[in-house]
């Protein structure tokens, strides 16, 4: 089994679950504690606690890197490469906030600020504001996605049900990552086990 943290209380467990059941893989997803998780596996899942030390964690801001205990990686939502992020132990990075906002923008007529595609982190509060913390775990199922946990395909045919506007940015992130996922799978016990 292989336990996946979003930080916040996300719908996008419901989107990792449903593309895994779709697999034939068991899951169950659930919030607690200002997270929510995800447990997967081939066979079916008997624990039943709201308490979960993930092995795979997904934070939408660096800020939050002090926050998270992970027994395996944490993938983060920031502009910085990884290896300035290292102190805070298996760090993967993804600028999925500059994804959202590349799929997002033409839809917003020209409104998000200059700022924004310099991804400032003084200007945070205020993309979080304009595309929401949820979006940015959404398309981050992409990252989920290259550790090979449950297929990208399941993930875009769920996501187009439920948010089609994000599935092109899950695809970039997936394909970003996709090449370096064999590097931090070594690093997740459970991914190597599991995948």
């Amino acid at each position: 089994m292989i336990e996946i943290g979003f930080h916040g209380k996300d719908k996008c467990v419901e989107i990792l679950a449903s593309a895994a059941f779709k697999e034939g893989k068991f899951c169950q997803a659930f919030v607690s504690d200002g997270w929510s998780f995800c447990r997967i596996d081939d066979k079916p899942v008997r624990t039943r606690s709201l308490e979960c030390c993930p092995d795979i964690a997904i934070l939408n801001d660096e800020r939050l890197l002090t926050e998270v205990e992970c027994d395996g990686i944490v993938i983060v939502n920031s502009p910085n490469p990884p290896e300035e992020l290292k102190l805070f132990g298996d760090v993967v990075s993804v600028d999925a906030t500059r994804h959202v906002l590349d799929i997002l923008s033409p839809s917003l007529n020209g409104n998000v600020p200059d700022t924004f595609h310099v991804r400032q982190y003084d200007d945070m509060e205020l993309v979080l504001e304009l595309v929401a913390k949820p979006v940015i775990n959404t398309v981050m199922l992409g990252a989920i996605a290259a550790l090979k946990i449950v297929s990208m395909q399941s993930i875009a045919d769920v996501m187009r049900v439920k948010n089609p506007k994000l599935v092109n940015a899950a695809w970039e992130i997936y394909k970003e990552l996709e090449s370096e996922s064999r590097n931090w799978q070594q690093n997740c016990r459970l991914c190597k086990a599991y995948v």
